[in-house]
């Protein structure tokens, strides 16, 4: 495995006097190939963050906060109404993963047009490329053919021999903050992989809101990811004798240490009493919470 200096290095040679671009999305694979490649490259490396409507509360503007309070600058690139136009009508998973990476790959494109960029910096980790290679889409990887259409000569993959855990060790190592390479993971197509069957700005907007509780409220067992998922079925409820809603929340969280395969996590008792509670007290037309036991495999961490 590469160290640190040798990646810095390896980035500077390929790229020389030329412009690179890379989407930055706060978790801790593109946050640390954004940080080897300003040190590496200083203002001949372009950041975005494209915001695709899917993200966390109040993340895009988070992240880019974040950078620019330690000198790098990420210009917020906003996109959502494209990608909510683009996924409309669209129920299946796969599908969904598709045309999110198409439309991705349409934006990033006129990123690197504008900047007349001839290299591309990616957080690609070895576990992508192992699920691309298994057939699933990732809006991150696409044909080198592709990228030479648009000028790009090199896609540049620092951390494409690494599992997640070893780039953590990367970033502590770089000295980043904890509210980086503590970020739950978080999947590229966000949340509209957490939403079966078509993904509305309501059913977003609900298990945004419900994303946010799950992770605050697990927080304090460090889970390697937990996540919020809506899915396409409804279910009746009562509180007050008067019916709260039709949708159902699942809970999933899981301990992994190279996100290939990953064990089940069970909170305490109370803490999942207390997610109940909150999801339906706090989310308007939210009936129920179910808590998911299956281990990857024979699932995936994600659902879709």
């Amino acid at each position: 495995m590469e160290s640190i200096d040798e990646k810095i290095e390896g980035i500077k040679g390929k790229v020389k006097d030329k412009v690179a671009v890379n989407a930055l999305s706060g978790g801790v694979d593109s946050s640390v190939v954004t940080f080897l490649g300003k040190i590496a490259l200083g203002d001949k490396l372009k950041s975005y963050f494209i915001d695709t409507g899917f993200m966390r509360e109040n993340e895009p503007e988070e992240v880019v906060e974040t950078f620019k309070e330690r000198g790098i600058e990420v210009k917020l690139y906003d996109a959502a109404d494209e990608f909510y136009d683009a996924v409309r009508f669209i129920k299946d998973g796969e599908d969904k993963r598709k045309v999110f990476s198409n439309k991705f790959y349409d934006i990033f494109s006129r990123i690197i047009k504008e900047n007349n960029a001839k290299y591309l910096l990616q957080g690609t980790i070895k576990a992508d490329k192992i699920m691309f290679d298994k057939g699933q889409s990732q809006h991150n990887i696409r044909t080198k053919s592709d990228y030479a259409e648009l000028g790009i000569e090199e896609v540049i993959e620092p951390l494409s021999d690494l599992y997640k855990y070893q780039v953590r060790d990367i970033a502590i190592d770089l000295n980043l903050p904890g509210e980086i390479y503590n970020r739950p993971p978080f999947p590229g197509p966000g949340l509209l992989i957490r939403v079966l069957g078509e993904a509305t700005r309501e059913k977003i907007g609900i298990v945004r809101k419900a994303q946010k509780i799950v992770e605050e409220e697990l927080k304090i067992y460090n889970p390697s990811q937990c996540l919020a998922c809506l899915p396409n079925d409804t279910a009746t409820g009562m509180i007050g004798g008067k019916a709260p809603g039709k949708y159902i929340i699942i809970v999933r969280a899981v301990k992994t240490d190279d996100f290939m395969t990953a064990d089940i996590f069970l909170p305490r008792k109370k803490t999942i009493e207390k997610l109940s509670k909150r999801i339906t007290g706090e989310i308007p037309n939210v009936a129920r919470v179910l808590y998911e036991i299956t281990g990857k495999p024979p699932g995936t961490i994600e659902y879709i």
